[in-house]
């Protein structure tokens, strides 16, 4: 069935845009999220802070705040669950019979910063995070068998703790790096995610080891679209691969 055209106000495409974008926005305020919602259905003020919100038959109550921004991630990871189980696209239609694609995130890690992109966008423009490394930490990843993430160097810990960050929006993430082992950013960052964030490591699909300075960044997007095309279709025929690995 064909997504239904919504009349949407002049502010309401930005409110979509702040609701489902990457990173999670931190201004989004809550009179233009009560605004858009009053024209995609319906909107019920209580006094002690509730709104129920009703969207294509879903409903979900959200607690407002005194702010007036949305202030808490988790809301406005809520807010984007309420949109995406209502059926409503990120550009305000209404879709009674699809269910949107999954949130995809590719994150390409090296020791000298990593990339987080938005795996379905073609020309996806990547997120850039760099460690702060004064001292060389990174080059020397090194540790002995049985050490534990903790006795990395605290600045390595905040790198690892600010690409979490990033990806607590994302339902799937395909990690890539280089090498394995002891002297890999790649490994080093699901064993933190392992051990302090085990809700967004069981959201890693895979794990692969390329030559990330051997392609582009639009050869490493490419890679990932073709993981996932083999993920969500396992029966269909392999492409021929436009890089080697």
């Amino acid at each position: 069935m064909q997504a239904q055209p919504t009349h949407l106000g002049h502010k309401d495409p930005h409110t979509l845009a702040q609701i489902f974008q990457h990173p999670v926005s931190h201004n989004l305020e809550w009179n233009h999220v009560i605004a858009l919602i009053e024209h995609l259905g319906t909107v019920e003020q209580k006094e002690n802070g509730h709104l129920t919100f009703t969207v294509n038959g879903v409903s979900e109550v959200f607690h407002r705040s005194q702010a007036k921004d949305v202030s808490e991630v988790q809301q406005v990871l809520d807010l984007r669950r309420f949109l995406e189980g209502a059926r409503v696209g990120r550009n305000g239609a209404l879709d009674s019979a699809e269910t949107l694609p999954p949130y995809r995130l590719l994150v390409v890690i090296n020791q000298q910063e990593t990339l987080i992109f938005r795996s379905e966008e073609k020309d996806s423009v990547p997120q850039r995070l760099h460690p702060h490394d004064p001292h060389g930490e990174m080059h020397r990843l090194n540790r002995e068998k049985g050490g534990d993430v903790g006795s990395q160097a605290t600045e390595n810990l905040a790198y690892y703790r600010a690409i979490a960050e990033t990806l607590i929006t994302a339902e799937e993430v395909l990690l890539m790096g280089n090498g394995t082992g002891s002297s890999s950013a790649m490994t080093h960052l699901k064993d933190y995610l392992d051990t302090h964030h085990p809700a967004i490591s069981s959201r890693i699909v895979e794990t692969l080891t390329v030559d990330i300075e051997a392609l582009t960044e639009g050869q490493l997007l490419q890679e990932a679209r073709t993981y996932f095309l083999r993920l969500d279709h396992p029966d269909a025929p392999p492409q021929s691969k436009e890089v080697s690995l």
